[in-house]
């Protein structure tokens, strides 16, 4: 997903890591997590910066699909089978329709 090396000018594996760390930490101590694991020592607000960038991603997919200014991806599952989804936990079980 972070691929954006030269508008960081951080690589995009450290990109992943600080995404994650950002997500689940106050930016603070994601960047202490982050110098005590690593040894790289990167801002708070760069951890933010990174964070906020790549978390507008899916939104915005999500309006140009909405907008029809590009297609939704779509899985293709032939009528015939079953498809089962897990979605926060929860196993729904999904077929479709016969008509």
């Amino acid at each position: 997903m972070c691929q954006y090396t030269d508008k960081f000018g951080i690589s995009s594996r450290l990109q992943e890591i600080i995404s994650l760390l950002g997500q689940s930490q106050v930016f603070e101590e994601a960047a202490e997590i982050l110098q005590e694991l690593t040894g790289v020592i990167i801002s708070a607000k760069q951890i933010q910066r990174v964070s906020e960038y790549y978390g507008d991603k899916p939104e915005d997919l999500n309006k140009a699909y909405d907008q029809g200014i590009k297609p939704a991806p779509v899985l293709d599952i032939p009528p015939s089978d079953t498809a089962y989804a897990m979605v926060h936990r929860i196993l729904t079980f999904v077929m479709h329709p016969v008509y």
